[in-house]
């Protein structure tokens, strides 16, 4: 099944970053911080991190005191069934695997709650097609992004 990426992109708020990186040159933090600067709320979530990047790290989705939109997931693929069950009880809209994250089972248990699932795609790669196209624009930074970010 394919998603409807434009509709997704344009329709979430809040993205929990799951295996965000401590190491400022992994992509996790280099998406974090695009996604940021084009008016997306984010949450870095790492179980071995107070902060990243001067932002507060959540331990679990769950921990994360609001309504998420998108798990933007930088885990490897055979990790991924390990917090798809906090996927869907956070209830979050989206599971989205980063380019080269590929799992069918948790896509299918996430899909089985009314979950959609973007696999093997970048977020910050699809954004920038569809900002190019024209078919979506930036909005304003919600929030001041850290230096160390």
């Amino acid at each position: 099944m394919e998603e409807n990426i434009e509709e997704i992109l344009k329709n979430t708020r809040t993205v929990a970053i799951i295996g965000a990186s401590k190491d400022r040159t992994k992509p996790s933090r280099s998406i974090m911080r695009y996604l940021m600067r084009h008016g997306y709320k984010c949450y870095p979530v790492n179980p071995t991190a107070e902060t990243i990047g001067g932002l507060k790290s959540y331990k679990s989705i769950l921990d994360i005191p609001d309504e998420i939109d998108l798990a933007d997931v930088f885990l490897p693929s055979e990790k991924v069934i390990e917090v798809v069950d906090d996927i869907i009880n956070k209830k979050v809209k989206v599971l989205w695997m980063q380019e080269g994250i590929i799992n069918n089972e948790a896509a299918k248990r996430a899909r089985e709650h009314g979950i959609a699932v973007v696999m093997d795609k970048c977020t910050m790669v699809e954004h920038v097609k569809l900002r190019k196209k024209g078919l979506i624009s930036s909005r304003p930074v919600l929030e001041n992004i850290p230096e160390e970010l």
